[in-house]
């Protein structure tokens, strides 16, 4: 088995390391600015200013991503090595996804290239590149888990060596589960897309039933080991409560948030949820109407049998990304979207080589035409989602630019109010600013939102303090006190309302026991578009 799959790997570099190069080349355009500028984004500051610390991961079931973090040597804030290794591991994981594809399909002559493409200039990873402090940690659980789910393609319960290979793929997918719960609908995609390229093989190879009941064994197993190990020894009932809607929200609204999820899918609304999926599921219908048709002249050039098989692996892989959502109840936070990238890449790939061999002989002119057009939309997708990519690195660019530019005028002016010397009392930043961004600029979930308004709100109005506090210490190495009483910051809110807005003069009050920096009136902060 491994000899064979070492030789199919040759023959795939041979034959496709124009592709390897190319995937490279797409995943330094649309992301290589975001991984190496060292830009100071939310969370990352925690790791800047605390090396070593594990960042809360163990409360929260992720002790495999501050293992592996441990392992990589990442335990401080390392911009040129976590950007190298990000790359590394993305780009091998992205390149052995496509090899599993090939390899599965029986070594088929296909359009990887459609797959590769749209699966790594996706929008989805720039949510996850945006926490730098973990990016290169969940690519290689992505990694593993890919790895997992090739060892669980194509078989079946019964020898030595299959149960040696389940075994195996259950230790990485424990692994990638305990780094990001979310990968979880990672990789049931991939074990998806792996099944399908398996009927694409010319070859008969039988027990699909079979396989898809232990693989599904297999994996409930594994998760149910896995949140017995994680409610038991390390989350806290009350974490995981706050993230479940099933039974804290009324079960309309969690159904609701299901149809609002599938509605941004399939309308692509937002950079966040553009991708490939809305028009793979098109051309999923027209395929269903060319099948139809074909079926009624007899005229299908596959299986039946592997026809009615290939209906349930799209059904599962067109739900894969709503699973998540299905599972909470609630909107899920964009970098969770693992599946997204993966089945909307892979239905532009599988459903285009299906209508090629559907069309193959038959109208030959018509057929043409329209596949061309569909290969004209997946490369005119591929722009778009690189331009998107790149939209929101400029967006973050400017966005730290002006954090950076504000904590100087800020030191400015503490210095001032202390005699050159930094301010010993505790602060309280009052109000919210938002970074000022060209139009073109992109403010969504987590792009262009400044240090200077998170965690402000009506009922908090001085919750933007710590992440100040935190972004001033990593940018400059000054250590702002941020230990006021609740007391200190109610009457901090008072003063504020008769002081001016920073960094106009009287916007910095200093007092006997605190210092004072109003950021704005008190008011509601600009809407997000976060769904």
């Amino acid at each position: 088995m491994k000899s064979v799959v070492m030789r199919d790997l040759r023959d795939y570099v041979r034959k496709y390391w124009g592709l390897l190069a190319a995937s490279m080349a797409a995943m330094l355009i649309c992301f290589g600015y975001l991984v190496f500028c060292g830009n100071i984004r939310i969370d990352t500051e925690e790791l800047i200013n605390h090396p070593g610390s594990s960042l809360g991961w163990l409360a929260i079931g992720r002790w495999e991503l501050a293992w592996l973090k441990h392992l990589l040597g990442l335990g401080t804030h390392q911009v040129i090595k976590s950007g190298i290794l990000f790359f590394l591991f993305f780009w091998l994981g992205a390149n052995l996804l496509t090899f599993g594809i090939y390899e599965r399909s029986g070594k088929k002559k296909s359009r990887y290239w459609i797959f590769l493409l749209l699966y790594v200039t996706s929008n989805i990873w720039c949510y996850q590149i945006y926490f730098s402090l973990q990016q290169a940690e969940v690519a290689l659980a992505m990694l593993l888990l890919i790895e997992a789910a090739f060892l669980m393609s194509g078989i079946g319960a019964g020898t030595v060596t299959n149960l040696l290979r389940t075994f195996a793929a259950g230790v990485l997918l424990f692994i990638g589960l305990g780094s990001y719960q979310a990968l979880a609908v990672y990789y049931i995609a991939v074990c998806l897309v792996f099944f399908l390229a398996e009927l694409t093989a010319e070859r008969e190879q039988g027990g699909y039933l079979r396989q898809i009941l232990w693989m599904i064994v297999h994996f409930g197993v594994v998760y149910l080991c896995y949140h017995w190990y994680m409610s038991t020894f390390l989350v806290s009932s009350d974490y995981m409560d706050s993230q479940m809607g099933w039974g804290r929200l009324p079960a309309l609204a969690c159904i609701k948030n299901v149809l609002r999820t599938l509605k941004n899918l399939l309308l692509g609304h937002g950079p966040r949820n553009f991708s490939f999926y809305g028009c793979g599921v098109v051309l999923l219908l027209v395929l269903a109407g060319s099948v139809l048709a074909c079926r009624k002249k007899q005229e299908l050039p596959w299986e039946k049998k592997k026809i009615r098989y290939s209906l349930l692996g799209l059904a599962g892989l067109v739900l894969a990304p709503l699973l998540l959502t299905a599972y909470m109840g609630e909107m899920i936070v964009t970098r969770s979207q693992f599946a997204l990238p993966v089945a909307g890449a892979f239905l532009g790939m599988y459903v285009t080589e299906r209508l090629a061999e559907l069309w193959n002989g038959r109208d030959r002119g018509t057929g043409y035409w329209l596949l061309l057009v569909c290969r004209l939309c997946i490369c005119l997708v591929i722009a778009v989602q690189t331009g998107y990519d790149l939209r929101l690195a400029v967006t973050d660019e400017i966005r730290c630019r002006e954090d950076e530019q504000k904590t100087q005028q800020l030191l400015e002016r503490f210095a001032g109010a202390d005699g050159g010397k930094l301010l010993q009392l505790p602060v309280v930043f009052v109000g919210y600013q938002e970074a000022d961004l060209p139009e073109w600029c992109r403010r969504t979930e987590m792009y262009g939102w400044s240090f200077y308004g998170w965690d402000y709100s009506m009922e908090n109005p001085t919750g933007a303090t710590h992440r100040i506090c935190g972004f001033v210490q990593a940018y400059t190495g000054n250590v702002l006190r941020e230990d006021a009483t609740e007391e200190q910051k109610r009457h901090a809110v008072e003063l504020a309302g008769q002081m001016k807005d920073f960094p106009e003069e009287g916007s910095v009050l200093v007092t006997e026991d605190c210092v004072v920096v109003r950021l704005s009136e008190v008011k509601e902060q600009m809407p997000t578009d976060w769904w």
